[in-house]
């Protein structure tokens, strides 16, 4: 049986990665991409988790961990998007830009994926 996961809110995530980044500096520039989108055309219609510092992005509420999932990670100097179409298969989507480009590399990869066509 598959492992579901329970999307939370985007103020929730929001307000996660608010307080991460009050003791992490690091975390600044995933604060500022959640913000965006949070505050995005997209925040309705795409579902947020996290799991420790990762945060993932759904089309569906319920979703299965490593199913049809974006995985975003973030350091101070870049942004780390990997998509896992299935649980079993190795080889995945993967892109990486610099920190200041989070939000306009996010909004290209959910073109590329046609979440949103």
């Amino acid at each position: 049986m598959p492992m579901l996961a329970r999307a939370s809110s985007w103020k929730e995530i929001v307000e996660f990665y608010t307080r991460f980044a009050s003791v992490n500096q690091q975390c600044h520039p995933m604060r500022q991409f959640v913000s965006q989108v949070a505050a995005s055309k997209y925040a309705e219609a795409i579902f947020p988790k996290t799991s420790m510092h990762t945060l993932i992005v759904s089309q569906v509420a319920e979703f299965e961990w490593n199913r049809e999932i974006l995985k975003i990670d973030c350091s101070e100097q870049e942004f780390h998007f990997e998509y896992f179409e299935q649980p079993d298969v190795e080889q995945r989507w993967a892109k990486e830009c610099c920190a200041t480009e989070g939000f306009s590399a996010f909004e290209r990869s959910l073109a590329l994926k046609k979440w949103f066509t």
